[in-house]
């Protein structure tokens, strides 16, 4: 077995299981913390929906059709665990008045930075120390990212409710099957939540 292997070996026995014995306890911490979850988003998506109001009346935006939150792979690299908040109207990605904001999980990205942590000391006590690099910690770093991110996902969906019961997004002009979704930027989506127009709700 080549050298290349044995460090990949090594690595993926570090990392298995990370997000079953992590999930448990978010399950367990999830109740307590929910409501200050909420807070955070709903705080996050009236920013939002104020600046994105703004520009309604400034009539450089039409009505908001898209809430999104993305997940952002350059963020991840520098150790920034954040989700970028958008606002599109009907014309989606190609809406020009940006309407930006982030927010951070921290819910779920709590238990990622420490198994980040942990990694990087196994690799520090290991004879590959000084073998292991940037690039393949990166790899690793964004393979398990993306699991955690699912959870950050769902965790989301689960509050999005409550989230959005907030005077500035009442206030925002919507069409009638308003969308928030999240997931990767401009890739693959979850919706979490869609108005629905009085036909369709009777």
């Amino acid at each position: 077995m080549t050298q290349e292997n044995l460090m990949q070996e090594f690595i993926e026995k570090q990392t298995a299981n990370w997000l079953e014995e992590d999930v448990p306890f978010m399950q367990q911490k999830f109740p307590e913390s929910q409501s200050e979850i909420t807070e955070n988003l709903s705080t996050a998506i009236s920013q939002l929906c104020r600046e994105a109001s703004q520009q309604q009346q400034a009539g450089c935006k039409g009505q908001a059709a898209y809430l999104c939150l993305s997940f952002l792979r350059t963020k991840i690299l520098e150790d920034r665990f954040q989700y970028r908040l958008d606002i599109y109207d009907e014309k989606f990605y190609v809406d020009r008045s940006e309407c930006t904001g982030s927010i951070e999980i921290d819910f779920v990205w709590q238990y990622f930075k420490v198994r980040m942590e942990q990694l990087e000391k196994a690799i520090h006590a290991s004879i590959y120390k000084n073998k292991i690099h940037t690039r393949q910690l990166n790899a690793v770093k964004l393979a398990m990212a993306e699991q955690y991110h699912q959870v950050a996902m769902i965790c989301t969906k689960l509050v999005i409710d409550e989230a959005v019961k907030t005077a500035e997004y009442r206030a925002l002009s919507k069409v009638p099957d308003f969308k928030i979704i999240m997931g990767e930027y401009k890739d693959k989506n979850m919706l979490l939540y869609q108005e629905m127009s009085e036909s369709k709700e009777m």
